[in-house]
C-alpha cells in the first residue's frame, strides 16, 4: 500500500532556513548537562512563596557562555558523576529567598481530593513482563498478594470467568465525603468503575507518593502489593510492565527509588500508559533533580517524599488531565499560534534584542499554543521539557496577578540542576502605566524568560517593560491577541470532500497542527472517542513489535488513515463511507495545503544566538 501514495512535491515542514526549533524525534533521548546549578526545591517556592537559595550558578553561567556543554546520553538513572552536592541538594532549602524574588504572591497550597481510596489491585489475570517464566510468577505472585485484600463491599460480578477474584474490582466512590464525616477508609467501599484511569506513585520503600483520585494515606495496604509484585519479579532479574484483568490494564514503571503504576479501563496500549507515567516522572524531576531525589533515598530509604512535593499536586492533577486530550504528548510535539511570519519574526527579534548575558531561553506561550522561542544555536530545547512548561503555566492561576520567580530544572536539558524563571503575563497589564503594578485577572499570554542565574530577577523585571514597549510600538501585542480572538482553522479551509479532521506532525521542528473539531465530535464524549482513535492508530503504526508506514481502517462510525515518513506524521479521520483510493488521493492534496499554509502553522526559522 505504501507505493499506493505518492506526494508530489517537497513535504510540508522538510526544508528550513535557519536551526531546527526543538530537538527531532531522533535526538529525544539525549540531554544537555550543565555543571552546577541551584538546588532549591521547586515545591518549596511554590508552596512558601518566591525565593531563591542553592550554590551559586555563576560558573553554570560562565559554562553557558563559553558553550562548555557536554551531551549527557545516559538514562536518568545512571550514575550522576560531576553532579550538585547530593548532601546539600537533599535537604530543604531556606524559602525566605533573597529581595529581589518577593514579586510574586506566594502560590496557595491545594487540597488533596476527598475521596478516599480503601484498598484495591485485585488482579489475577495475565502478566506481560521480558520473559514467559516471569510472568507466570508474577502471576502467582498478584494471586497470593491479593488474596488477603478482601473488599470492603462486594461489587456487580464480573463477565470475565477465567479469574474468580476479578469480579471484585474496587473503585472510589464518586460522592466526596468529609474527613471529619469518614473516621476510616472501612467505612468508604470501592467502585472502580467510577474512574477509567488511575496513576499512583510510591517508593521502593513502599510509601505512598502521590494518587490520582483519594488520600495517598488511605492507600498504604495498595501501596504494598503493588511494592510486593514489583519487587517479586525484580528479584527474578527481569521487570514487570503490565498486568491484564478484565477490562484493566495495569502498566508499571520503575525509575530508581520511584514506582509509578497506571490503571486503566481506557483501552489504551502498554506503549501509550508507560509514556503518560514517564512524562508524570519527568514532572517530579521538574521539581527536584534527579540528584536530589537520588540522593534523599539512598540517606533515608523510608523518606516521606510528599513532603518535597508538598504544593505541587495540581502540577501532576493538570499534567494527568492534559495527557487524556492532547495530542501534544504522545506525539511529543508542541502546537504553535497560527500567525503571518512577518508578525512572528519582529517578536522573535523583540526578545533577542538587548537580552541579558545571563538569559538561555527565551519563550512566548499563548492558550497552551507556542508563538516564539529564541534559544542558543547550540542548544534545542527538548519537546518534552517545552510540554513541562507549558502544564507549569496552564495548571497555575498566580502567575497571572504578578511577576513570578521559580527555580526550575528540565530533565531533558539538565536533570541535575536548576534553572531559573521568570514568568509573567503579558496583556495583563495592557492599559497600567509601564511602572505600574500588574492588575490581576487572567491573562492569555504568557512570557517565560529562563536564565541560570539566580540573582538576575530585576534585570528580567527590567528586560520584560522593553518586550512590552516593543511589541505594543510594533503593534505586534494586537495581532497575538487577535488570532487568540479568532478561531483556529476549521476543516472548510481545506475544502476537501470527506475530510471530517487531521493532525499533522513536522517531524523536523517537532511541531504539529490540526483544525477545530466539528461535528460530529462536539460532545466531551466523542471529542474524547476520536482522541483514544488517534492513540489507537498511532501505537499501530509505531508498534515495536510490527511498526507500520501506513495504516487505514474503515469503521462503522469513520474511516482513520495514518501515514509516517521520515519529515512527517499524519493522522487524517473520514466519513465512514470513503473508500481507501479516495483517502489516499485526499491526503495528498492535504499535504499540498500545509505546505501552502506552513509559514504560518508553524516555526520554520527558529530564533537563535
Amino acid at each position: 500500500m505504501a507505493s499506493e501514495i505518492e506526494f508530489l512535491g517537497e513535504a510540508p515542514g522538510s526544508h528550513y532556513s535557519g536551526d531546527a526549533l526543538l530537538l527531532a524525534d531522533e535526538e529525544a533521548d539525549d540531554s544537555v548537562s550543565v555543571s552546577g546549578g541551584s538546588s532549591t526545591p521547586t515545591s518549596q517556592l511554590l508552596a512558601g512563596g518566591v525565593g531563591s537559595a542553592g550554590p551559586d550558578t555563576d560558573a553554570v553561567a560562565s559554562a553557558l557562555q563559553a558553550g562548555d556543554l557536554e551531551a549527557d546520553r545516559d538514562d536518568d538513572d545512571d550514575d550522576d558523576d560531576g553532579a550538585a552536592n547530593p548532601s546539600s541538594s537533599s535537604q530543604p532549602a531556606a524559602t525566605g529567598g533573597t529581595a529581589a524574588a518577593t514579586a510574586a504572591s506566594p502560590a496557595r497550597r491545594p487540597r488533596l481530593a476527598s475521596t478516599s481510596l480503601k484498598e484495591a489491585l485485585r488482579a489475577e489475570a495475565s502478566v506481560s513482563s521480558r520473559s514467559g517464566a516471569s510472568a507466570a510468577n508474577a502471576n502467582a505472585a498478584a494471586s497470593s498478594a491479593t488474596a488477603g485484600l478482601a473488599p470492603a463491599a462486594s461489587s456487580p460480578a464480573s463477565n470475565n470467568s477465567a479469574s474468580s477474584t476479578a469480579s471484585d474490582k474496587p473503585a472510589p466512590q464518586a460522592a466526596h465525603q468529609s474527613d471529619s464525616v469518614v473516621e476510616s477508609a472501612e467505612d468508604i467501599p470501592f467502585n472502580w468503575a467510577a474512574d477509567e484511569k488511575h496513576i499512583f506513585i510510591l517508593s521502593n520503600a513502599g510509601k505512598p507518593i502521590y494518587s490520582r483520585y483519594g488520600s495517598e494515606d488511605r492507600l498504604v495496604t495498595m501501596m504494598g502489593v503493588i511494592q510486593a509484585l514489583v519487587s517479586f519479579v525484580q528479584d527474578k532479574n527481569d521487570t514487570l510492565r503490565s498486568i491484564i484483568a478484565g477490562d484493566y490494564r495495569f502498566v508499571f514503571l520503575s525509575k530508581g527509588p520511584i514506582i509509578l503504576v497506571a490503571v486503566a479501563r481506557t483501552g489504551e496500549s502498554e506503549m501509550h500508559l508507560s509514556s503518560q507515567l514517564h512524562i508524570v516522572y519527568n514532572q517530579i524531576i521538574s521539581v527536584l533533580t534527579h540528584t536530589q531525589l537520588t540522593s534523599i533515598f539512598e540517606q533515608r530509604r523510608n523518606y516521606d517524599l510528599r513532603r518535597m512535593l508538598a504544593g505541587t499536586e495540581k502540577f501532576f492533577d493538570s499534567l494527568i488531565t492534559l495527557v487524556d486530550s492532547d495530542p501534544s504528548f504522545f506525539l511529543t510535539a508542541v502546537r504553535c499560534l497560527p500567525l503571518a511570519p512577518t508578525i512572528r519574526n519582529t517578536i522573535g527579534q523583540t526578545l533577542q534584542q538587548n537580552r541579558p548575558a545571563d538569559l538561555l531561553f527565551a519563550m512566548m506561550i499563548a492558550e497552551k499554543q507556542l508563538v516564539t522561542l529564541v534559544r542558543p544555536k547550540k542548544y534545542p530545547l527538548h519537546p518534552s521539557d517545552l510540554l513541562l512548561i507549558f502544564n507549569l503555566v496552564n495548571a497555575s492561576t498566580s502567575f497571572s496577578a504578578a511577576e513570578s520567580w521559580i527555580p526550575l530544572c528540565l530533565p531533558k536539558f539538565n536533570n541535575r540542576g536548576f534553572l531559573h524563571a521568570h514568568v509573567s503575563y503579558l496583556d495583563a497589564d495592557l492599559e497600567t502605566d509601564a511602572d505600574a503594578p500588574a492588575r490581576s485577572g487572567s491573562g492569555r499570554v504568557c512570557l517565560l524568560l529562563i536564565t541560570t542565574n539566580k540573582d538576575l530577577f530585576f534585570v528580567l523585571s527590567e528586560f520584560r517593560k522593553q518586550i512590552l514597549q516593543s511589541l505594543q510600538a510594533t503593534q505586534s501585542m494586537e495581532a497575538i491577541q487577535d488570532a487568540l480572538d479568532r478561531e483556529n482553522y476549521r476543516i472548510a479551509h481545506v475544502d476537501i470532500a470527506g475530510l471530517r479532521h487531521f493532525i499533522y506532525k513536522s517531524k523536523n521542528t517537532s511541531q504539529f497542527t490540526q483544525p477545530e473539531l466539528e461535528a460530529p465530535y462536539t460532545t466531551p464524549e466523542e471529542r474524547q472517542r476520536l482522541f483514544r482513535q488517534y492513540q489507537h492508530v498511532h501505537s499501530a503504526i509505531h508498534s515495536t513489535a510490527r511498526p507500520l508506514k501506513i495504516y487505514f481502517n474503515n469503521g462503522s462510525k469513520e474511516a482513520m488513515l495514518g501515514w509516517i515518513t521520515t519529515n512527517f506524521e499524519l493522522y487524517a479521520t473520514f466519513g465512514p463511507l470513503v473508500t481507501k483510493s479516495g483517502a489516499i488521493a485526499a491526503v495528498n492534496r492535504l499535504l499540498q495545503w500545509i505546505k501552502h499554509e506552513e509559514d504560518k502553522l508553524f516555526i520554520l526559522n527558529a530564533q537563535v544566538f
